[in-house]
């Protein structure tokens, strides 16, 4: 399946762990965990195209002779700042504000 770009809020530091969930939807709402693992924004970066990160249930790791319920393949990375409405202001962005009572 293809997948599409996600967003991921954070502090800025590259050592922050994201865990990633996998869930098979279902139309009824019934959504299944596939599996999760976890990274840091610091390992993504150095990931070269194609590596893989398997997906492990944590109810079924316990098994015997369970290894994984599948991977996630990482084709591509790109990391943007998002700016915060203060850094605008404090960058220069200058705001009209008009408010308006009517008092009739």
């Amino acid at each position: 399946k293809q997948w599409y770009q996600r967003r991921v809020r954070g502090d800025n530091n590259p050592d922050t762990v994201i865990k990633v969930d996998c869930f098979d939807w279902n139309s009824n709402g019934t959504h299944d965990l596939i599996g999760e693992f976890f990274t840091t924004l610091a390992e993504l970066e150095q990931t070269r195209a194609g590596k893989s990160f398997a997906l492990v249930h944590p109810k079924k790791k316990s098994k015997r002779g369970y290894r994984h319920s599948g991977e996630i393949v990482v084709e591509q990375i790109q990391v943007a700042r998002e700016y915060s409405f203060l850094e605008y202001i404090q960058g220069g962005c200058e705001l009209n504000f008009v408010v308006g009572i009517d008092f009739t």
